[in-house]
């Protein structure tokens, strides 16, 4: 696939079989997103000549708990069950440690399962953190009864995504 689209930079263009019709790519530009790691080395150095990218620095675990943290955080203050049952206190005081062991937990599978263009299945990014709490704010007052429970929650969520 990088190849193909190397092709088609350098040609400026393609040529669409179905209609007989070359395709004009002079006016396209292609924009690779990656983060700095494994993956940027690996790409071809003959498309890296043909398109702009854009290297984004990997979330800090600072910023990744500040942010996932406090919306957890909130989430859980401001909603209400079924007969107004909200979230136990010490559920909502623990949101922060879930949201820092959440964000050492990117780290490592980061570090560890390094993605590649061949294997781009391994590239785990704060969208999976997303995820995960995307999840454990699916979870209602009514059954989290317990930090215990919020954290059997959160390690199922966890397990599933990454």
């Amino acid at each position: 696939a990088l190849q193909l689209l190397r092709q088609v930079l350098a040609a400026r263009g393609m040529f669409e079989y179905d209609v007989w019709n070359w395709v004009d790519g002079r006016d396209c530009a292609v924009f690779g997103v990656t983060t700095t790691g494994p993956a940027m080395r690996e790409m071809p150095e003959r498309l890296l000549g043909l398109a702009q990218y854009l290297r984004l620095p990997d979330p800090t675990t600072e910023s990744i708990t500040t942010i996932f943290g406090a919306v957890l955080s909130e989430f859980q203050l401001n909603t209400f069950g079924i007969g107004g049952v909200t979230y136990p206190k010490d559920c909502v005081a623990a949101a922060p440690v879930l949201a820092t062991g959440t964000a050492l937990l990117l780290q490592r599978c980061s570090e560890r399962l390094s993605s590649t263009p061949k294997r781009l299945a391994c590239a785990f990014t704060q969208f999976d953190v997303a995820k995960v709490f995307r999840a454990v704010m699916m979870g209602r007052p009514q059954t989290i009864n317990t930090v215990r429970d919020l954290v059997l929650l959160w390690s199922h969520e966890c397990c599933r995504v990454f």
